[in-house]
């Protein structure tokens, strides 16, 4: 069976690095795209059609949830929901993230 869904934009959680404040989310989504090789996005908060096409990252929204990973309690957590425009970009997107919290790199946006 083969199900084609149109208007889904695939997305992925990951958990907001210290000091990432709301105004930090137009510059995250620029690195993203041109470590993608993709031209800076134009403007994130009226994604069109044509943009969504050329940018790898067409949004980001921070949002309260519980972590699956490990117990914490109740706690609810900052996280970072990425939307992208093709699922294969988002092994690529995600490393690229991971890689800069992992080793502690503070990219330029910051």
């Amino acid at each position: 069976m083969l199900i084609h869904v149109t208007g889904f934009m695939p997305y992925f959680f990951i958990a907001v690095p210290r000091g990432f404040e709301t105004a930090d989310i137009a510059p995250f989504i620029s690195d993203l795209n041109v470590r993608q090789g993709r031209p800076p996005f134009v403007d994130v908060h009226v994604p069109t059609a044509s943009q969504s096409s050329v940018n790898a990252v067409t949004k980001i929204e921070l949002v309260k949830k519980r972590s699956i990973w490990g117990y914490k309690g109740d706690d609810f957590s900052t996280f970072m929901r990425i939307t992208v425009t093709d699922p294969k970009a988002v092994p690529r997107v995600r490393d690229e993230c991971e890689l800069n919290r992992m080793y502690r790199i503070r990219p330029p946006y910051l």
